[in-house]
């Protein structure tokens, strides 16, 4: 199942340009925006802002495409089993080494990959430097 970027994600993914009409790749299938306060209700008289709501997978593609940002995740083994888990890598190329992955901290990983690739889609997005001219990622 995918899982959708956390309400956090969505308005830095807002602020950096992107906009996200509300469909996956099944255009039968809708996915709410994110309102002001976080919720994802329907109320056809809400006027304030919204924030789309697309699943972690399409966020990723956008970064990659549109700035050649690569978020990658990968699970690593310690000698002590603490330390096990989930690392992410965000980068502007694809060829990087083992210790260009970042856990929690130093010593430990994340305990999902989902969680392990919300925070390396988060750390793509500050890579966009946004001006008023165009957006592009920093090196």
């Amino acid at each position: 199942m995918e899982v959708l970027i956390s309400f956090e994600t969505a308005k830095l993914a807002k602020s950096k340009g992107f906009i996200f009409d509300g469909h996956t790749n099944n255009w039968l299938e809708t996915t709410l925006p994110y309102r002001e306060d976080g919720s994802r209700t329907i109320d056809f008289t809400y006027k304030g802002e919204y924030y789309g709501a697309p699943t972690q997978s399409l966020l990723q593609k956008w970064l990659r495409d549109k700035y050649n940002i690569h978020v990658e995740v990968n699970y690593r083994r310690f000698g002590v089993p603490s330390g096990n888990g989930y690392f992410y890598m965000c980068n502007l190329t694809k060829y990087v080494t083992m210790d260009e992955y970042f856990g929690k901290d130093i010593f430990h990983g994340f305990e999902t990959y989902e969680e392990a690739l919300e925070v390396g889609l988060q750390s793509g997005l500050k890579m966009i430097k946004k001006d008023n001219k165009r957006n592009e990622a920093r090196r």
